[in-house]
């Protein structure tokens, strides 16, 4: 665990990407922004597919997300900014009694960075077979992501998800459905970011397939997650488990 922790203060400066939201902003390019910014920054468990324990059942870990936003330079007035987004956070989960499990996850809005987040998933297992390492479970979730004070969006979601386990890999997949509600401010700083200089929401709904395997060695784990949504998001991720 507190190697996990070193390796947090280590790589949070190194990964931490900065951001830049274009100008002059049209009703579609609110869309698409909303499309590259708010569902691919919700909460990824990124974990075992089996549920956790409910007496000493908790993990902890330090995951990248990686986002395609390549996109923002054919937006509004452009920006020579980066092509991809990573997005460090720190993630927590416990889980409870009945096959129940809780995930925490934050992104702290860093001086290298423009995106901070704030994510809660509850998984609750459906069904585990009782021949085969087979798990089916439902997974009920909500985020929240702010970029550089100017675009703000929560997203709220459910996922049903089946994953097997090999010896010490797991396998998962998934489906489901999101929805994200953002809201973009017209003006900052006297750089008009909308075309109407006015605050401007935006609302979208997006079907959502995901794709996982953790692989554990003791207490340690590796995970890797590849989510669809308009856009892919690939993620990593390195934890503790008791």
């Amino acid at each position: 665990m507190k190697r996990i922790l070193v390796l947090s203060l280590l790589l949070f400066p190194v990964f931490s990407m900065g951001l830049e939201i274009p100008s002059n902003l049209t009703s579609s390019h609110r869309e698409r922004l909303t499309e590259l910014l708010g569902p691919t920054t919700s909460i990824k468990p990124l974990t075992h597919p089996f549920p956790l324990g409910g007496y000493d059942g908790f993990e902890m870990g330090l995951s990248f997300e990686t986002i395609d936003v390549s996109d923002l330079n054919s937006l509004g007035s452009g920006t020579d900014k980066e092509s991809s987004l990573v997005i460090p956070k720190f993630t927590f989960a416990k889980g409870l009694y009945f096959d129940l499990d809780v995930f925490l996850e934050f992104s702290p809005l860093l001086r290298q960075e423009k995106v901070s987040e704030f994510g809660l998933l509850v998984r609750k297992s459906l069904y585990q077979s009782k021949f085969y390492p087979i798990n089916i479970s439902m997974s009920v979730f909500g985020s929240a992501v702010n970029v550089d004070n100017i675009f703000n969006s929560e997203s709220y979601g459910f996922d049903l998800t089946t994953g097997i386990t090999l010896s010490d890999l797991s396998l998962y997949l998934g489906i489901g459905q999101m929805s994200t509600s953002a809201n973009i401010i017209g003006v900052k700083e006297g750089v008009v970011i909308t075309d109407s200089g006015a605050d401007e929401s935006s609302n979208i709904e997006q079907l959502h397939t995901v794709f996982g395997m953790s692989f554990s060695y003791k207490n340690y784990f590796l995970a890797f997650q590849a989510d669809r949504f308009q856009i892919p998001v690939y993620s990593f991720k390195l934890g503790y488990r008791l």
